[in-house]
């Protein structure tokens, strides 16, 4: 297995071997859907290859990289590289598991080997060699879960952020770009400006003709508009729970959106809608049961033999 990714081609191959609940799983991941029931080590995934590619080494944003039960600092974490390949080693405090997040390359100098993430030099190494480009906005990654979305390398006043209330402050950063970025919102969403005062973001809603502050729109148009922002930020993007707070239509427009980016982009779900709609668009999708199992899903038919979406298409029909 050798390197694939290239500047036109935001995609490379892993192995995962025995990481958390997931156990030796091969995965090629571009334009990535995780798919399966709870508690089948998909977030896992995500945290293992977001470690990898976090140019903060641990976090993102505010966000802690590889942890159990809220415990980081006891674990014995190191990046390796060796023989063609990037490892991810890390051994449990308690249970000594050691696992590995493995991706191959060519042609890696010997004085990376064995050497921790956090070391100088490792980072930007380990982003050249993922085609991550350290300028400008570029190499940032962006984390959405249920309640925040984090992007890395961004000082705090600049990094999109919100919390329960899901507040958006400004991003100063980001303003060469902000009339790009309405454009895009006003694609998926009745949406046609947005505005600062520098205290709160208001948004030009065209459905109620007014303009409105940004935390009194709907929890499924704040998560919109957040990822909307992370494709316009980063250049890699992972979104838990994909389908919260987004109506079907809502899915299909931001699955159709994000399909146009050329970059790293990572949705874990619940919903077989979501897969279908990736798989349609050339995604590639996986199915995770057991933490054991990475099924690859390259065709709609296969969708069908998944015991999750056989569930959702028996519930919907029981309810009918």
């Amino acid at each position: 297995m050798v390197k694939i990714m290239t500047s036109h081609e935001y995609r490379f191959k892993l192995y995962l071997k025995g990481y958390k609940v997931a156990r030796n799983l091969y995965a090629e991941v571009g334009k990535t859907i995780l798919y399966g029931p709870n508690a089948a080590g998909k977030t896992a995934i995500m945290e293992a290859i977001a470690y990898i590619l976090s140019p903060t080494a641990n976090r993102i944003g505010d966000k802690e990289l590889i942890t159990i039960n809220g415990i980081h600092e006891d674990f014995e974490i190191k990046i390796k590289l060796a023989n063609g390949e990037i490892a991810l080693e890390y051994k449990h405090p308690f249970f000594e598991v050691r696992s590995f997040l493995k991706t191959e390359y060519e042609h890696i100098p010997s004085e990376y080997e064995g050497k921790s993430i956090d070391d100088e030099g490792m980072t930007s190494y380990i982003k050249r060699l993922l085609g991550i480009s350290g300028a400008g906005l570029k190499g940032k990654i962006a984390w959405i879960d249920s309640s925040i979305l984090y992007i890395s390398g961004l000082k705090s006043y600049d990094y999109l952020k919100y919390h329960q209330e899901l507040q958006l402050p400004i991003i100063s950063s980001a303003l060469e770009i902000v009339e790009r970025i309405e454009e895009d919102i006003y694609q998926i969403l009745p949406i046609s400006r947005i505005f600062t005062d520098g205290y709160d973001i208001y948004v030009k809603h065209e459905e109620y003709g007014k303009w409105i502050s940004f935390q009194n729109l709907s929890y499924g148009e704040r998560k919109a508009i957040a990822i909307i922002f992370a494709a316009n930020l980063a250049d890699a993007i992972f979104i838990e729970a994909f389908e919260a707070g987004l109506h079907a239509d809502l899915i299909v427009d931001l699955i159709n959106y994000l399909s146009k980016y050329d970059k790293i982009i990572i949705i874990e779900s619940h919903l077989g809608l979501v897969v279908a709609q990736g798989v349609a668009r050339k995604w590639m999708a996986y199915y995770l049961e057991d933490g054991r199992t990475l099924k690859e899903i390259k065709e709609l038919n296969q969708l069908r033999d998944a015991e999750l979406y056989k569930r959702e298409i028996e519930a919907m029909a029981f309810s009918i």
